[in-house]
């Protein structure tokens, strides 16, 4: 199918050849396509929100797709994504690419049900720009998913011409996934994968959909493609893929709940802050949950030691200490430190952060999780600061099967192109670099952090964190 007009989300757009259950949104083993709802391009600021047309069920997957255009050089990462209706909700990837164009899928793994939620995405204060061009969102809502830990593979690929396939990153672990892949660019018309659904085709923003809730009884083991074609006009632009898993883990399962990210703007040469608050988590935590939060504060001018985070607490009176820093440099301005709380307080949670050097910019990852041991040592701790451009970090020293691994890294203009080996799974991926990874079963021996596709100028600090179960 060949879209050259504006198309509403949801709106009859099977293609042709394909079975009425298809075309409809059926599938006979596991998801099944309910509903979907447009937002109103924005051509300012850095927020849109728009509202499910119906009421969403009990246990629904909800996607959000929200692209944007930017002045340049960098379209604004959007570090959260919330709804009225107190969902949890996680990024499961994000890419942006040459003239400035962004698009990101976010997701939350089980509606509460019973409502039309209002879902609103914000872009963060960092890249200063004079504005952005566009912004969009796509909400869609899918039945027959189950359990948690639903997103298995992520893609993210560049347009430069009048064809893309974006592939997932590595093999599918299941079969019968949903696979939602999205390009934006500057085509001005697409031609959906074969066997895929039309979505949404946003004409003046010039953002495409597609869905394909069955890729088949034998896609395990194997990396899954959506190959667009006939892109008109096409020559720049981005695209990205997720795929989700039919069955996820039990709710009894170690998992991650809820994630926000913020990286603020960057403050005048001579000017910082000793002490600084981030953004809340989206909704407020469950008391006993861990949290984790990856964080630094940056110094740019005059480029001295940029110091590390000395202390943290937070708004409701939990208890927090730090697993580790990447190590302090002179030459990037970042020190990546991780901190814990083992047991969340609950209520509205915002941390404050103090510096050993007064911060000209504050970049804070908030995580939330579920079914963690209660105690927590760490067994393991790698770092590469400023100087070296190898784009992986190896543990020290083998691992048991079942401890908690993550690694975060940030580097000046990357393009992250996914995780690598092992089957890391993506929790952040922003417009400057900054690409954060989990896995929260490590399988027995040496544990590997690897990125690819990246463009290094000037080096890269990494933080691999290894953490096991304490009596």
């Amino acid at each position: 199918m060949t879209i050259t007009r504006r198309q509403l989300l949801g709106r009859g757009l099977g293609l042709a050849g394909a079975s009425l259950l298809a075309a409809r949104g059926k599938s006979t083993n596991g998801f099944s396509f309910l509903q979907s709802a447009e937002g109103v391009r924005v051509t300012s600021g850095r927020t849109i929100s728009t509202r499910f047309r119906k009421n969403v069920r009990a246990g629904s997957l909800l996607v959000a797709v929200i692209s944007r255009q930017s002045t340049g050089p960098l379209a604004p990462t959007i570090g959260q994504v919330s709804d009225d209706q107190g969902n949890h909700w996680r990024q499961a990837v994000e890419f942006f690419g040459a003239r400035y164009y962004g698009v990101d899928i976010w997701y939350c793994e089980r509606a509460g049900g019973g409502n039309r939620p209002t879902v609103r995405a914000t872009g963060l204060g960092y890249p200063v720009l004079p504005g952005i061009t566009g912004m969009n969102i796509g909400l869609l809502e899918y039945a027959g998913a189950t359990g948690y830990e639903l997103c298995d593979q992520i893609c993210q690929a560049t347009i430069r011409g009048t064809s893309v396939t974006t592939t997932s990153n590595f093999e599918l672990a299941s079969d019968h996934e949903l696979a939602i892949s999205v390009i934006m660019g500057d085509m001005t018309a697409a031609t959906v994968p074969a066997g895929w659904n039309s979505r949404f085709a946003d004409l003046n923003g010039t953002c495409f959909v597609a869905d394909t809730i069955d890729t088949g009884g034998s896609s395990a083991g194997l990396p899954f493609p959506a190959m667009w074609k006939n892109l008109r006009g096409g020559s720049a632009g981005v695209g990205i893929m997720a795929t989700f898993v039919p069955k996820g883990v039990p709710a009894k399962s170690r998992r991650l709940v809820q994630s926000s990210y913020t990286d603020s703007a960057i403050l005048p040469a001579g000017r910082g802050h000793v002490a600084w608050t981030s953004q809340r988590y989206p909704v407020n935590p469950k008391p006993g949950n861990t949290l984790i939060a990856f964080m630094n504060g940056s110094i740019y001018h005059p480029s001295i030691d940029c110091g590390s985070v000395v202390t943290v607490t937070d708004s409701v009176g939990g208890r927090w200490h730090k697993l580790g820093e990447s190590g302090v440099d002179n030459h990037t301005g970042i020190n990546i430190s991780s901190w814990i709380c083992p047991s969340a307080v609950g209520g509205p949670t915002s941390l404050t952060a103090t510096f050993s050097n007064a911060s000209q910019q504050l970049a804070c990852l908030l995580l939330e999780f579920a079914n963690l041991p209660a105690h927590l040592k760490v067994v393991n701790q790698e770092r590469r600061t400023f100087g070296s451009d190898v784009p992986d970090l190896t543990s020290g020293t083998p691992l048991s099967a079942g401890d908690i691994a993550f690694a975060f890294r940030t580097s000046i203009f990357v393009l992250p192109e996914g995780p690598g080996s092992q089957r890391w799974q993506q929790v952040l991926s922003d417009t400057t670099g900054a690409n954060a990874l989990m896995m929260l079963n490590t399988p027995d021996g040496v544990l590997t952090a690897a990125w690819s596709g990246y463009v290094v100028r000037g080096g890269l600090d990494i933080l691999l964190l290894a953490l096991s179960p304490s009596a």
